[in-house]
């Protein structure tokens, strides 16, 4: 999220030259920031919005960062705010709600209908500043299921049955897990994962607000079990892979490990820079407690620093259940409503979890940042 290059990237070239003739006047400019895991995220919004700016004849100006937070405050310093931005990070979007230079969306764009605590996430002293247009569950289990079957192994579904499965792939000289530790977002969500399932939202929720130590026993408790983790064999360096280099590693030649640990965004990462088939693609929740139907969510929310028209236009476009039902089945994201459509066996699962479980939100993404 922030730690990586920033790079911008203009997209009129999303416009493909219009049938009939206009001058740049006739176009209206809207500037959009945002952050993305990979290119295919990335092009996925731009094939969603794709038929909004051709309609309404507007001229894009997508400014896609990979470190946000610095890039938005370079802008604004600049005197140039987006008009709006997609983010993640709740604590950010707080600094700037209480600065006062967030739109009320509660009041702009009415009640969104989705679940209360995703309301909570982006609400400031019960106003709504962001509304949310994707989710992603984080976390989870992948497995190459083709290569874990034929060795003999099942998903495990306990602590300790990972513990024995992992000292049998030892010895038959694979290890069990690739994880992406690369700048500590990874390592974060598994922390967070094994409190959420342990201890409930109830645990997360203190520790956002404070109310909870972060000396508390659970959290001692949480970062031994994910020593536990990282001591059943990782295979490699794993604080030099990122989730995505480590999960698309399960399908190398030959695969690296059984397991890797990377939000539901890598179904999309596996499906495009791998020939694997879906049924051969496998998630869990990791097995950290008895809970395993409560898992941690993150998502995109988007915030707007302005109401003209063609905000208001855009943001009332990217707000629609319509609008995340379609980027649902592109595959890459999971709607903040249920009964979207999603391609394939696993994002329908996931999807279904979240929908039904007991999900809380991401705790690191609540924090200042």
């Amino acid at each position: 999220m922030r730690r990586r290059i920033v790079f911008l990237i203009i997209c009129a070239i999303l416009l493909i030259p219009p049938l009939i003739p206009a001058t740049r006047a006739q176009y209206v400019e809207v500037r959009i920031l945002a952050e993305w895991d990979s290119e295919a995220e990335q092009d996925d919004f731009q094939t969603l919005l794709l038929p909004f700016f051709r309609e309404n004849n507007v001229q894009p100006n997508l400014i896609a960062a990979v470190d946000l937070e610095e890039t938005l405050r370079d802008e604004i310093e600049a005197g140039m705010p987006p008009d709006i931005v997609l983010m993640s990070d709740p604590g950010l979007m707080r600094q700037y709600a209480q600065s006062g230079q967030l739109v009320d969306l509660g009041a702009t764009l009415g009640d969104p209908g989705y679940a209360a605590y995703l309301k909570e996430a982006v609400s400031v002293n019960d106003v709504q500043y962001g509304r949310f247009i994707r989710l992603n569950a984080k976390a989870l289990g992948w497995t190459n299921q083709t290569l874990l079957t034929s060795n003999g192994f099942n998903i495990p579904d306990s602590w300790e049955q990972a513990d024995i499965s992992a000292s049998q792939m030892m010895v038959m000289g694979r290890p069990p897990w690739s994880l992406g530790l690369e700048g500590g977002e990874m390592g974060a969500d598994i922390i967070e994962t094994i409190l959420l399932q342990r201890h409930g939202p109830d645990v997360l929720n203190g520790l956002a607000d404070g109310s909870i130590s972060w000396s508390d026993e659970r959290v001692r408790e949480a970062w031994t079990t994910f020593g536990e983790l990282l001591d059943m064999g990782v295979s490699g360096d794993p604080d030099s892979l990122s989730p995505v280099d480590a999960t698309l590693s399960l399908w190398s030649n030959p695969p690296r490990a059984y397991f890797s640990a990377a939000s539901s965004n890598a179904y999309a990462w596996i499906a495009r820079d791998s020939d694997v088939a879906d049924g051969d693609v496998g998630f869990f929740v990791l097995p950290a407690g008895d809970q395993t139907n409560r898992v941690v969510v993150g998502g995109d929310f988007m915030v707007l620093f302005n109401t003209t028209p063609m905000t208001l236009a855009l943001a009332e476009y990217l707000a629609a259940p319509e609008t995340s039902a379609a980027w649902a089945e592109l595959g890459s994201a999971i709607s903040p409503y249920p009964g979207a459509a999603y391609p394939g066996q696993v994002m329908p699962a996931i999807a279904e979890l979240i929908d039904t479980g007991d999900p809380a939100f991401d705790l690191s993404d609540r924090l200042p940042p």
